[in-house]
């Protein structure tokens, strides 16, 4: 099975209560009516290798579930997380706030959430399933090239889901988690965010640092994380920004954040690769060689732009995703 074909799910700061109602696949909110671990388990074929989609780091994976058998018509993804031994019942609090404000989250660039379960040290975060693979899997798979107006409709969509989070969902709900390989594409090519982030601490072992922890993150995360987030456990509006940022110029530029050497040590920025053009004169060079030139200029340069303008370390400094989108659009520049 592609390793894209997945969806994921996840939690962030606790909230309060914002109401509750029944799902539109079939049963009542998923706060008030969590799935078994036992459930989730038989809907995986117990986690089993051929229900795989994704690993992500030492402390979770997604697995495709069937929950046909309990009326639900739609495909799952089943994201399985191993959270600290003495932390479950704070991570239970969390996900019944999540779940709550998830399931009246409806926007057509953000993935449905079906559900959840917490038992124990196990948590499982249960979304629809999209099975038309990840940003990150058209980006660099063999063979795969994205043509310049499908990167542009997928900038927008990314954005439009942001905005979603930052300016209509109350309280606000920062994703916290932004990157290509979260960004899940449907048959015809429309993107959706998936995989919330989750507070790392629910992770850590004790004694772990900032910067052993940050070691240990996934080397497809780092380069999405603001610098000032590596200190914290906080994600807010201005860090999901400067991941968009980040990701905005991934789109335009057809490379990874970050290229890293042999002994791990990061060589490479691509957001200082970017700004470097830019500083020439010349930032239409930053854009993706492997196109040939077949893209509209004027959209290519307001895409380096915006994402420059988001990316920039100083989190007061940065945009907020109704001016980026704006800007997107044209208006400003």
């Amino acid at each position: 099975m592609p390793l894209g074909e997945y969806c994921a799910g996840g939690l962030w700061p606790s909230y309060g209560n914002v109401g509750m109602g029944t799902g539109e696949y079939g049963f009542a909110s998923p706060s008030q009516t969590p799935f078994s671990f036992e459930v989730l388990s038989e809907a995986t074929n117990n986690f089993s290798e051929e229900r795989l989609l994704r690993e992500e780091g030492q402390f979770s994976a997604f697995y495709k579930g069937d929950l046909t058998h309990l009326g639900i018509s739609v495909a799952a993804a089943v994201k399985w997380l191993k959270i600290k031994s003495g932390q479950a019942f704070a991570v239970e609090n969390y996900v019944k706030e999540f779940a709550t404000i998830s399931l009246a989250i409806r926007h057509r660039n953000i993935v449905p959430f079906l559900g959840w379960s917490s038992e124990q040290d196990n948590l499982c975060l249960v979304y629809k399933y999209v099975k038309n693979w990840s940003l990150h899997d058209h980006l660099y798979s063999p063979g795969r090239l994205l043509t310049w107006p499908t990167r542009y409709k997928i900038v927008f969509a990314i954005g439009s889901g942001l905005k979603h989070l930052h300016q209509d969902v109350r309280p606000t709900f920062p994703h916290g988690n932004i990157k290509p390989s979260n960004v899940l594409l449907d048959e015809e090519m429309n993107a959706k965010l998936g995989d919330f982030g989750l507070p790392r601490h629910f992770f850590q072992y004790d004694g772990e640092t900032a910067s052993s922890s940050y070691r240990q993150m996934p080397v497809s995360s780092r380069g999405y994380v603001e610098p000032g987030l590596l200190h914290t456990d906080q994600a807010t509006t201005s860090s999901d920004v400067y991941s968009f940022g980040v990701v905005l110029l991934e789109i335009a530029c057809g490379q990874p954040p970050i290229i890293l050497q042999q002994d791990q040590a990061e060589a490479n920025s691509l957001v200082k690769f970017v700004w470097e053009c830019h500083k020439k004169g010349s930032i239409i060079e930053a854009a993706d060689k492997r196109l040939n030139g077949e893209f509209n200029r004027e959209q290519m340069e307001r895409v380096l732009r915006v994402g420059l303008l988001c990316a920039r370390r100083g989190s007061s400094q940065r945009l907020s995703m109704g001016d980026a989108m704006m800007l997107l659009e044209g208006v400003g520049f």
